[in-house]
C-alpha cells in the first residue's frame, strides 16, 4: 500500500508542469505598466495565485480581478474566487505563455507602480512630444495637452505638472495673447537621469 501511494505521488509530481504566464495590468484600456512574468505551476490553485500576485505587487487581493481570454473573470470574493478557489490554473484556462489581464475592481483601485514611476513616465511622454514637434519654440500648452496622455494617477493639470520641473521644461506666457508656450529646458544627461530630477513647486496631490 505504501509503495502504491508513493507511486501515485510520483505520478502526480511528474504530471505537474511549470509555464510562464504574463500578467498585463490594464485599467479601462489604460496600460498601467510593464507586464509581470511569473512561472506558474499548472497545479497551482486560483486562491494561491491571488496570494502570489498580491505579495509580488503589494496589492490587496480584493482590489483586482483576473481576465483570462477570451471571457473568463476571477475575483478574490473573500477567498472564494466565485466558488473556484480550489480550481487549478490549468482548469481556469491558463496555458503556456498566457497573457492574463489583471484589472482593478474599480478605477484606480490599485497602482501597478509607485507615484514616482508615473511622474517619470509622464516626463518622458512630454519630452518625446516636444522633441518630435520639430519647433525650437516648442508647443503651446493646448497643443502639448492634445499630443500627450497623462497617466490617470496624476491628478494635477498639465500646467501644474510642468511647474514642478523647471529644470526640464521652460514655460513662457505671451503678454498679448495669454498663450503659454512650452519648450525643453537643459538637456544635459545629468538632468534627465531616469526621467526624474528634483521636483519643486506644486504638488500633484
Amino acid at each position: 500500500a505504501a509503495a502504491a501511494a508513493a507511486a501515485a505521488a510520483a505520478a502526480v509530481a511528474a504530471a505537474k508542469h511549470v509555464d510562464s504566464s504574463y500578467f498585463w495590468p490594464v485599467d479601462r484600456e489604460w496600460v498601467m505598466g510593464d507586464d509581470l512574468i511569473i512561472d506558474v505551476d499548472n497545479g497551482l490553485r486560483l486562491d494561491s495565485l491571488f496570494r502570489v500576485l498580491a505579495d509580488k505587487k503589494r496589492i490587496p487581493k480584493s482590489r483586482f480581478k483576473l481576465h483570462v481570454p477570451p471571457d473568463r473573470f476571477y475575483a478574490w470574493d473573500n477567498g472564494k474566487v466565485g466558488g473556484k478557489a480550489d480550481w487549478t490554473v490549468r482548469r481556469a484556462g491558463f496555458y503556456s505563455k498566457s497573457i492574463i489581464k489583471i484589472e482593478p475592481i474599480f478605477p484606480l483601485a490599485f497602482l501597478w507602480h509607485d507615484q514616482d514611476w508615473y511622474e517619470a513616465s509622464y516626463i518622458e511622454i512630454i519630452r518625446a512630444a516636444l522633441e518630435e514637434c520639430g519647433e525650437p519654440r516648442g508647443m503651446t500648452l493646448q497643443e502639448l495637452a492634445a499630443a500627450t496622455q497623462k497617466p490617470p494617477p496624476l491628478r494635477c493639470s498639465l500646467r501644474a505638472f510642468l511647474r514642478k520641473w523647471p529644470d526640464k521644461f521652460h514655460m513662457e506666457t505671451n503678454a498679448n495673447t495669454g498663450h503659454i508656450t512650452v519648450a525643453l529646458n537643459d538637456m544635459s544627461s545629468s538632468n534627465w537621469v531616469n526621467g526624474l530630477g528634483r521636483p519643486v513647486g506644486l504638488s500633484c496631490v
